[in-house]
């Protein structure tokens, strides 16, 4: 096992590609809503009257291992959204806002996402 000073930690994260991580957590993430999306479908076939009246938040916990690759740990149906700190309030609040933007079906703010994904 090897241990790092927290000087030689910060100056190894500096050094990352971000970009690079962030789109593979993007593609581990899409994966992972396509493997249960028939699942999906079909619950909201069965229990929803109209498709769009109803929205989930799904909490991804991922694992960044020493090679850069993320690995999914677990999925969380309805993550909690109490906030225990300034930090987690911003995060959380972000979160919230975004959703909500979302499921108002703001067609710019949408394609702004989805630009700023590379996915448009």
């Amino acid at each position: 096992m090897l241990f790092y000073s927290y000087h030689n930690i910060i100056i190894y994260l500096k050094n990352i590609d971000w970009n690079s991580i962030s789109h593979k957590i993007d593609d581990l993430i899409i994966k992972t809503i396509i493997s249960i999306e028939s699942n999906l479908r079909q619950n909201c076939k069965n229990y929803i009257g109209y498709r769009n009246s109803c929205y989930e938040i799904f909490g991804f916990d991922i694992l960044i291992d020493s090679f850069l690759n993320p690995w999914l740990l677990e999925v969380n149906l309805s993550p909690s959204l109490n906030c225990d700190s300034p930090l987690d309030q911003k995060i959380k609040g972000e979160l919230i806002a975004e959703s909500l933007n979302i499921a108002s079906n703001n067609d710019n703010y949408i394609k702004y996402l989805l630009k700023i994904h590379s996915l448009y």
